[in-house]
């Protein structure tokens, strides 16, 4: 199963959208199922890099899906995971639960080649190729302009050694936004009484993971230097700008074979259904099943440095932007009327005088009910 958490989230998705098409057959006159979408097709699915920073090294296992299945990837539990170097450097992944396999800070040399050793509960013993440890270059700049469709973000970076050509990106969106009208009130135990400050659903924070693969090439160009590569375009008066927006983009370096993989990963999953489109293809990684040659496995194992930058933009520095919604409220009886309507989804907002007050739909006032939470992250500015 996916997990939003992990370091590269985008790519237990894209992995598993990649094995519901291999074999994959079109039709263009008349309608038909293609065997992709009715085998047996449950391939394991491999998210996940050797870290070689200062931050913990996550794998996540899932099997995949048919494209006509309606159930969620299940994730593989019960498994074992060892990362392997060439000079005999072993170190096994703790289960975490969920089908996702972790450990702390790897004493990597990065003078070695690693590999990853997965075996599963059901027997199977898949191997990945050694791959040498890239270092990753620091990103020079997330920036931003606005434009009349919206929000563009970029991402620049560079090797000042020129040993680096190859990137990919992910990011984590973060943003405060605030229901309608701030309730004053709260009905529970049958009593509207006045809302505690440790009971506000006014301001509420949310997160969103990227969900294309982003990778980017400066081998053809006449300096090794990634440009404002576009990440991300915010639609204008989307909430998400609406009080305050952080991203957290997140840059890893990528050897020649892995680019290759996601941007034939990137083809069969984002860029098809056009007229021009490429058709779908078998997208190989470099993991193997050792007992069942020829079984496939989605996925690729990269070991690398990942690099960090986080910017934030707030609503005041946009032209003339805001984030509009009418909630309308209403005014009734509180002792009569409101118990009705508390069962419709409707909730006090403030009263009037002894008897009165008004009342608004609980997503006018409620800022959870659009998924967010009321405790701003550790790190919210």
């Amino acid at each position: 199963m996916c997990n939003p958490g992990s370091a590269y989230y985008v790519r237990c998705i894209r992995k598993m959208v990649a094995a519901s098409l291999i074999g994959l057959e079109l039709s263009c006159t008349q309608s038909y199922s293609p065997p992709a979408t009715r085998g047996s097709n449950n391939f394991l699915v491999v998210d996940g890099f050797i870290n070689t920073g200062s931050d913990s090294t996550i794998f996540n296992l899932s099997n995949s899906v048919n494209l006509g299945d309606t159930t969620a990837p299940v994730p593989e539990t019960g498994a074992q995971i060892i990362v392997e170097g060439s000079g005999g450097f072993s170190s096994p992944l703790i289960e975490l639960g969920n089908g996702r396999y972790g450990t702390a800070v790897l004493n990597i040399d990065p003078n070695q080649q690693y590999r990853v050793r997965i075996s599963t509960s059901g027997g199977n013993q898949y191997l990945s190729d050694y791959v040498s440890v890239l270092q990753t270059p620091a990103i020079d700049s997330i920036s931003w302009i606005q434009q009349n469709q919206g929000v563009q973000i970029f991402v620049s970076t560079h090797d000042p050694l020129n040993l680096v050509n190859y990137y990919e990106w992910e990011f984590v969106e973060t943003w405060e936004y605030r229901s309608y009208w701030n309730a004053e009130l709260i009905y529970q135990n049958g009593m509207i009484t006045g809302r505690l400050p440790s009971q506000q659903v006014y301001t509420c924070w949310n997160t969103d993971n990227s969900t294309n693969i982003l990778v980017g090439s400066s081998a053809n160009l006449n300096q090794h230097i990634i440009y404002e590569y576009p990440l991300i375009s915010i639609p204008a008066a989307a909430v998400q700008l609406s009080v305050k927006y952080s991203i957290l983009v997140k840059q890893l370096a990528l050897g020649p074979d892995a680019y290759n993989y996601w941007e034939s990963l990137k083809a069969n999953t984002e860029e098809l259904g056009s007229l021009f489109g490429p058709l779908p293809a078998e997208v190989n990684g470099n993991i193997q099943c050792l007992n069942k040659p020829g079984l496939a496995v989605l996925g690729y194992v990269s070991a690398g440095s990942l690099q960090q930058q986080r910017i934030y933009i707030s609503n005041t520095q946009l032209n003339n932007w805001g984030y509009y919604v009418f909630c309308p409220d209403s005014l009734i009886n509180s002792s009569v009327y409101f118990p009705k309507y508390y069962d419709q989804g409707y909730v006090p907002i403030y009263s009037v005088g002894l008897n009165s007050l008004y009342i608004t739909d609980v997503t006018c006032a409620d800022c959870t009910k659009a998924g967010g939470i009321t405790t701003p992250p550790a790190f919210w500015q």
